[in-house]
C-alpha cells in the first residue's frame, strides 16, 4: 500500500532524488574546496618564487655594484668611487645566505648558489688585491692586472648563473600562472554548479513540504466520510 498510494510514491520518489541531490551537492562543495586549496598553495609558491626573484635580482646588483666600484678606483684612485664596492662587499654574503635558503628545497638552484658564493669569494679576493696595489700607488699594475681577465671572467660566470636562475624561475611563474588560471575556473564552476543544485534542492524541498501538507486534508476527508456513516459511493 505504501509503494502504490497517490501520494506516497511521488513522496519516495522524490526523497530518492532528493538524497542523489545532496550527493552531487556534497561532491561539488569538495570539488571547489579542494580547488580552493589548490589556489591558495599556487597563490603562495608564487609569492615565494617572487621573493626568490627579488633576491637574485638583488644579486646580481651586488655583484655589478662590486666590479663597478673597484673599475672607478682603479682608473681615479679616489676613496669615494669604492662606496658600491664596499656596500656590495658588506650585503653580498647574508644575501647569497638568503638565496640559499630560499631554493634550499631545489637542489638545481641550490647548486648554482653554491657555485655563486664560491665565485663571489674568488672575485672579492682578487678585487681586493687590484684596490691594495692601487692604494699603494701600483696604478698600472693594478690596472694590468686586472686586463688579464680574472675578474671580467668570473663576473660573467656569476651573471650566466643568475641568469640560469631567472630563467628557471620565470619558467615556474609561468606554470603557477596557468595553474592559477585553471583552478580559478574550477572553483567558478563549481560553485556555480553549487549554486545551481543548491537550487534546485530547495524547490524540491518545497514541494516535499507541500505534498505532507496536503496529505492530512485527505486522509481527514476520508475519516470523517466513514465515521459519520455516509457511503462515499452512494451518497447515503
Amino acid at each position: 500500500m505504501f509503494l502504490t498510494d497517490g501520494i506516497y510514491t511521488p513522496l519516495l520518489r522524490s526523497r530518492i532524488l532528493s538524497a542523489i541531490m545532496c550527493m552531487l551537492l556534497l561532491a561539488s562543495v569538495a570539488f571547489v574546496g579542494w580547488h580552493v586549496s589548490a589556489l591558495l598553495g599556487a597563490t603562495a609558491e608564487r609569492h615565494h618564487v617572487d621573493r626568490v626573484t627579488v633576491s637574485v635580482l638583488a644579486l646580481a646588483r651586488d655583484i655589478s655594484d662590486l666590479e663597478r666600484g673597484q673599475h672607478s678606483f682603479l682608473l681615479t684612485g679616489e676613496e669615494p668611487f669604492l662606496a658600491p664596492y664596499h656596500r656590495a662587499l658588506r650585503d653580498i654574503d647574508s644575501r647569497i645566505a638568503t638565496l640559499r635558503s630560499l631554493v634550499g628545497a631545489d637542489e638545481a638552484s641550490t647548486r648554482v648558489v653554491v657555485r655563486i658564493a664560491s665565485e663571489k669569494y674568488r672575485l672579492a679576493v682578487f678585487a681586493g688585491r687590484t684596490i691594495a696595489l692601487r692604494r699603494q700607488g701600483n696604478a698600472e699594475s693594478a690596472l694590468t692586472l686586472e686586463r688579464q681577465g680574472t675578474g671580467w671572467a668570473l663576473t660573467e660566470s656569476i651573471d650566466t648563473d643568475i641568469a640560469v636562475l631567472l630563467d628557471g624561475l620565470q619558467a615556474r611563474q609561468t606554470a603557477i600562472a596557468a595553474g592559477i588560471d585553471l583552478h580559478r575556473d574550477h572553483v567558478e564552476w563549481g560553485l556555480r554548479a553549487v549554486v545551481a543544485i543548491s537550487i534546485v534542492f530547495m524547490l524540491r524541498h518545497f514541494r516535499v513540504l507541500r505534498a505532507f501538507h496536503d496529505s492530512p486534508r485527505r486522509g481527514r476527508t476520508t475519516r470523517n466520510g466513514a465515521s459519520s456513516g455516509v457511503n462515499p459511493v452512494a451518497g447515503t
